[in-house]
């Protein structure tokens, strides 16, 4: 379809920085067949909650220490189980692959005898996390809310092999480059989560800069989901960016940055994954560079972007253009 030799990808997220290389990336998806139980008798039935998380890009932000609220409630479930055998109806979190979930909640059951003490069990706990995210997460609220008793709750097997898989399912950095200080190599986020009628299905997304690597925390996350009795799909997955330091189109780009700007572009690989992998996967040689203006809280309801770092953008392309290093 192309026979473009020179592709401009305008999907980076800060003014002055050029993006010549990135992760690739794998969706892993494990679903968990839903056993349903009858209701025992004598529960009160509560839905508890996260909320107020930053949330983010899960390849710009992975490495900040955000809380991921899909791992916090797992957490939660795994020690309220241990204490006081809850019986789980249904769990949600998150709604992007490469977003990291701000909100998760869950339905659960406790013995009518012993919600004086699991309230009190529920506020001491969740107040130890609050503490320890108190930097980081200033926001962070937990919720509890009496509710209506649901039409059915998870098979005791079920729910054991569900709760043991979320609370060891990897989450966040899993190795830093060892060539380029700072930059994350590959990662994993525990991204969504639903209950449905027939199962609950949990979307993580893998990155890597190096396929190797990509392939392995793929089959880490799909070896806890089996562990818990999960079935695992994935999808095709996109490759990574490999940088090119002798590009044409960068060589370009940063001469006319120094000359329109007075200052030098900043050169970087990236973690996130952008369109140029792909590109590049179908048109081997295709020469390519991204950049882009100031993008903030990129992926959550506070995103935002620097209107003066547009046209900073605008006049570079222009610039760009007309002095493409074509051969024809």
């Amino acid at each position: 379809m192309l026979s473009s030799e020179i592709l401009i990808n305008l999907d980076s997220e800060e003014d002055g920085h050029f993006t010549i290389g990135c992760a690739g990336g794998i969706n892993t998806i494990g679903k968990y067949k839903y056993i349903a139980d009858s209701i025992p008798d004598n529960t009160t039935f509560y839905e508890i909650g996260i909320k107020g998380l930053r949330g983010g890009h899960s390849g710009i932000e992975i490495h900040d220490g955000r809380g991921c609220s899909l791992k916090l409630i797992s957490r939660l479930l795994w020690n309220l189980n241990n204490e006081f055998n809850i019986r789980l109806s249904s769990i949600e979190g998150g709604n992007k692959h490469n977003a990291i979930p701000r909100e998760a909640f869950a339905v659960i059951g406790v013995s009518t005898k012993k919600l004086s003490a699991f309230e009190a069990f529920y506020s001491d706990f969740t107040g130890s996390i609050q503490k320890e995210y108190a930097t980081k997460e200033p926001n962070l609220a937990f919720t509890i809310e009496k509710v209506e008793t649901p039409s059915r709750v998870m098979a005791e097997g079920m729910q054991d092999g569900l709760i043991n898989s979320f609370y060891a399912m990897p989450h966040g950095v899993i190795r830093f480059s060892p060539d380029i200080a700072g930059l994350v190599q590959t990662s994993t986020n525990f991204a969504v989560c639903r209950t449905n009628d027939s199962e609950v299905e949990v979307l993580t997304s893998q990155r890597s800069l190096a396929e190797s690597e990509k392939k392995d925390i793929f089959n880490m996350v799909q070896s806890v989901h089996l562990l818990g009795g999960a079935t695992v799909v994935s999808s095709d997955g996109y490759p990574a960016w490999e940088p090119n330091i002798n590009s044409p189109i960068l060589k370009t780009a940063t001469e006319i940055y120094k000359n329109v700007f007075g200052k030098d572009a900043v050169i970087e690989t990236i973690h996130a994954g952008l369109e140029c992998g792909l590109v590049g996967d179908k048109y081997p040689g295709m020469d390519m560079l991204s950049f882009g203006p100031n993008l903030k809280e990129v992926h959550t309801p506070n995103e935002m972007v620097q209107i003066s770092s547009v046209q900073n953008c605008w006049k570079l392309l222009v610039h760009i253009i007309e002095n493409l290093p074509l051969k024809n």
